[in-house]
């Protein structure tokens, strides 16, 4: 059938891009000892900041959301408690795909939610909504602009912005595919491309984090989802 024609395709390039992921370590490694030798010490310490800073920024991204759970009244601390199993794979694994199965098990079984809203929003989600990669795409892009001394000019900006929101769509849920997708949000904004290798020996550090940012964000959303459908349907079964 059609779906299974989708998935096969999908699968194979899943499997591609696992190869390309398998090998780039090694290229990885060529170009920061090039880099670190031509720049020095510096560019570690710009790294090291790097990785603080894109920490940080999805650990203040969790925390809008659970400001939007404690908003619903839908208690942050119990949301966290039924979904740990799931962010623990989450941030073990680095792909919100391997997470999924967990993740409609925990929001059924754990949390409660209705088994037609978690099988349409959290698988939804996770294909569409990625709010770990959008963060690092924009991350990255303002990095390498300003470690190549490149003005944040408006329209630098706004195709930075415009880059990074068309992209997050189209991103695998497969670790370090954020990396490689980083390529066409430097292209689009005009930023040089050799800037992706600098980032990409220090992305596992912060790949498990924006996962879990990335569960998260889906999660919560299928949970508004769900106090959506429960507010529609209480006045009509009190009526």
């Amino acid at each position: 059938s059609f779906v299974s024609l989708i998935e096969s395709v999908y699968f194979i390039f899943e499997k591609i891009l696992s190869l390309i992921l398998y090998t780039a370590p090694i290229g990885v490694f060529a170009l920061i000892s090039s880099a670190i030798a031509t720049q020095g010490l510096e560019l570690v310490v710009k790294l090291f900041v790097y990785v603080i800073g894109l920490c940080i920024g999805s650990i203040i991204m969790i925390g809008f959301y659970a400001l939007v759970l404690f908003i619903l009244k839908a208690k942050p601390i119990h949301f966290f408690q039924c979904f740990f199993p799931t962010l623990s794979l989450a941030f073990g694994t680095a792909s919100s795909n391997a997470a999924l199965p967990i993740a409609l098990q925990n929001a059924q079984e754990n949390y409660g939610m209705r088994e037609d809203i978690a099988s349409f929003a959290i698988p939804l989600g996770t294909a569409l909504k990625r709010d770990g990669s959008a963060i690092l795409q924009g991350f990255n892009a303002l990095f390498i602009a300003q470690l190549y001394q490149i003005p944040l000019t408006p329209s630098l900006m706004l195709a930075i912005a415009l880059s990074t929101f068309l992209v997050s769509f189209s991103t695998a849920g497969v670790p370090g595919a954020g990396i490689i997708m980083m390529t066409t949000v430097l292209s689009a904004a005009g930023l040089p491309v050799e800037g992706v290798a600098l980032v990409a020996g220090v992305d596992r550090l912060t790949d498990g984090l924006k996962t879990v940012l990335n569960v998260v964000s889906n999660t919560v959303n299928a949970v508004i989802l769900s106090h959506w459908e429960s507010s529609s349907v209480e006045p009509t079964t009190e009526h």
